[in-house]
């Protein structure tokens, strides 16, 4: 989650009693919402489809450095 308010902020939501926060940028949202906006939303769909691909790449570079370690031992 990236919040971007200060941390008084999550106390301060006078306006909303039974109240949540944005996921992405943490203002006030009622209970049953998980964003404040659809700019949030997919601003946060956005960050979590690069944080999928950055963790596919590392794993692909983790298994490739396996497969070549594995081929060296049986050369060497």
């Amino acid at each position: 989650m990236i919040y971007k308010g200060t941390a008084m902020d999550f106390y301060m939501c006078p306006e909303v009693s039974d109240h949540d926060h944005c996921r992405y940028c943490g203002d006030c949202v009622p209970s049953d919402q998980a964003y404040c906006s659809v700019e949030c939303y997919h601003k946060d769909q956005a960050v979590i489809r690069k944080e999928k691909y950055k963790d596919l790449f590392w794993s692909a570079a983790a298994l490739i450095g396996v497969a070549v370690i594995l081929a060296l031992g049986i050369i060497f």
